[in-house]
């Protein structure tokens, strides 16, 4: 299972890269995603996977408090997410990953937010 979903992933990244190269791709979910999850159910492999994620211009990482995202995704576990939490964490401090909190955030706040980390890095590499 864990190897058809990474696999997946790198289909849709090369598939995206592939034809929309000139544009700002926006994946829901990306390959650090599926590390916090592989590492809650333990799945072997973790650091060859971590090897072979592709880069991304801009690494944003939306996050929001463990009780809010199990309203939000009820058939998981506070468990699930606590974990995850903390994982992701982990995984952003790793990879330089910027981070928004949406737990209390509005969607125009959070929006704000990610075109303001957006255009800081497009400034930086200018």
């Amino acid at each position: 299972w864990a190897f058809l979903t990474w696999a997946d992933s790198y289909l849709q990244y090369l598939f995206a890269t592939l034809f929309y190269r000139k544009h700002l791709i926006i994946f829901d979910r990306y390959f650090y995603d599926y590390l916090a999850t592989f590492e809650y159910l333990g799945i072997r492999g973790i650091p060859f996977l971590k090897k072979t994620i592709p880069s991304a211009d801009y690494k944003i990482l939306l996050y929001c408090n463990p009780r809010i995202a199990l309203k939000r995704k009820p058939e998981n576990t506070l468990d699930f997410f606590v974990s995850g939490s903390k994982t992701y964490g982990k995984i952003a401090q790793e990879y330089g990953i910027k981070t928004i909190n949406s737990s209390s955030n509005t969607h125009k706040a959070v929006f704000e937010q990610l075109v303001n980390i957006i255009i800081k890095n497009e400034l930086q590499n200018y």
